[in-house]
């Protein structure tokens, strides 16, 4: 499926990105998330499915009580 960049217009690629998540002072950073990645400007798509694993893991990381954690997604 083609899918052009919202910011750039240009095609975007299949890759990876991070997200950053942060509840008042907890911060996760969650490496190597899938996504299409728009090579010209670096803008990222995520799909639904892996956005809700990527945050069911950051609330992990969360409840666990950290101030400061980076993990890698892995897809379940």
């Amino acid at each position: 499926m083609k899918l052009n960049c919202p910011a750039c217009k240009a095609e975007m690629k299949t890759g990876k990105t991070e997200l950053i998540l942060k509840r008042d002072r907890n911060v996760v950073v969650v490496e190597d998330v899938p996504a299409m990645v728009c090579p010209q400007c670096g803008e990222a798509s995520i799909d639904a499915k892996i956005s809700q694993a990527a945050y069911s893991l950051a609330e992990t990381e969360i409840k666990r009580g950290v101030a400061l954690e980076f993990c890698k997604f892995q897809a379940a």
